[in-house]
Parts: C-alpha cells; sequence; structure tokens
C-alpha cells in the first residue's frame, strides 16, 4: 500500500470489532496486525454487561448466573483486570441473609491475586445504612453484606484480580435462601484489562 497522508484518508465509519489495524512490535522488531477487539481490551469500559430488562433469577440457591445467557458469559486472556458494578435484588427471601456473589462462577479461567470489596445495603431503597464485606478470593461472604430481613438488596462491588490461564468467567450470585428473585434493570458489571499478568504499573509512575 502507497504511502498517503492522513488529510487524504477516508473518514471510517460503522467500525467492527474485526477491523484490522497495523501496528509495530518493538520488542520484534517487525509489523503486526490487531482487531479493533483486541484494541479495546487497552481501553476503559471494554468488557460491560448490563441489565436492560429486570431479569428474574431462577428460585434455588446454588450460584447461578446473574446475567441473561444471551450475555453470561466473558472470554478473558491472560492479564490483569479491574472489576466494577452495581446490582439491585428484589424479591428475595424474607429470612435473614442475602446473596454471595461469585466473579468467575462456573467459567474456566484460572483466576488469582483477587481484592475486591463489596459495599451495599440489605434493605428498601430508603434504607441508607451501607455495611460490606472483603475478599481475596474469587467470591464474596456468603452474605455480601449484613443480613437483615428485608426482602431487596443493593450491592456496589469494586476490586481487581488476574487471569493466570485465559478462559471465561460467568459473574454468579447464590441466594442464602431460594426465592424467585429478580436482578433490577440497571444493575452492571464492567471488567477492565489493565495489563498483563502481574501488572504493577502504567504511565509515569517510577
Amino acid at each position: 500500500m502507497p504511502d498517503t497522508k492522513l488529510s487524504a484518508l477516508t473518514a471510517a465509519t460503522d467500525l467492527a470489532k474485526d477491523d484490522l489495524f497495523e501496528i509495530v512490535d518493538v520488542s520484534a522488531t517487525l509489523n503486526e496486525k490487531v482487531t479493533l477487539a483486541q484494541l479495546a481490551q487497552f481501553t476503559q469500559g471494554c468488557h460491560i454487561a448490563r441489565i436492560v430488562s429486570s431479569f428474574a433469577l431462577a428460585n434455588q440457591t446454588p450460584a447461578q448466573p446473574i446475567f441473561p445467557a444471551a450475555n453470561d458469559t466473558l472470554t478473558l486472556e491472560a492479564g490483569s483486570y479491574v472489576i466494577e458494578g452495581l446490582f439491585n435484588i428484589t424479591g428475595m427471601s424474607t429470612t435473614s441473609g442475602n446473596a454471595q456473589f461469585l466473579i468467575r462462577g462456573a467459567g474456566t479461567a484460572v483466576t488469582q491475586g483477587h481484592l475486591t470489596h463489596f459495599t451495599g445495603v440489605d434493605g428498601t431503597s430508603g434504607n441508607t445504612t451501607q455495611t460490606g464485606s472483603i475478599s481475596t478470593g474469587n467470591s464474596s461472604a456468603a452474605s455480601a453484606v449484613t443480613p437483615t430481613t428485608t426482602n431487596q438488596m443493593t450491592l456496589s462491588i469494586k476490586g481487581s484480580f488476574e487471569v493466570a490461564t485465559a478462559g471465561t468467567i460467568i459473574p454468579s450470585i447464590a441466594l442464602v435462601t431460594a426465592s424467585a428473585a429478580t436482578v433490577t434493570a440497571g444493575s452492571y458489571l464492567r471488567v477492565i484489562r489493565v495489563g498483563d499478568l502481574n501488572m504493577n504499573s502504567f504511565g509515569d509512575w517510577s
């Protein structure tokens, strides 16, 4: 392809995840290509799932995906990730207890280096008493926030983890007591790749 001034190029429209970009691999001294989807792994908000319409959970206590089947599984390459999300669950049992959140769920990825802070409210939207828990594993405590006998929980999630071996994660929820609970529309989870495995900084740190 002959050299062309940028000003002479046509502006791109309707970018697709399989569109290709040329890059120079300075470590290998060669030119390579990447897809838009690969580039997106290094941008904020690259993996996000959101509940558009309220999602009914199965009336059970074993862990189950917290998103509908159409988008409940995320494939991740090896690397370092940060995670953040917000969920509102209604229609829970009024027996004391709420639910456990599992980052990997039944996924195949080998994860490590977890540090996650779970905060929220076991109660209605008018209840402003915040409680929470911290986890260095794949999941929260059995009740992610201090349990009460109300039938609603709002849970905020923030943390980081590593994927040692590429695979899938299936973010899941395990109800303490079985009920026909519902994940409220607007609930979401964002997973952001921030670097290679064991990444300790990015930017002008010294």
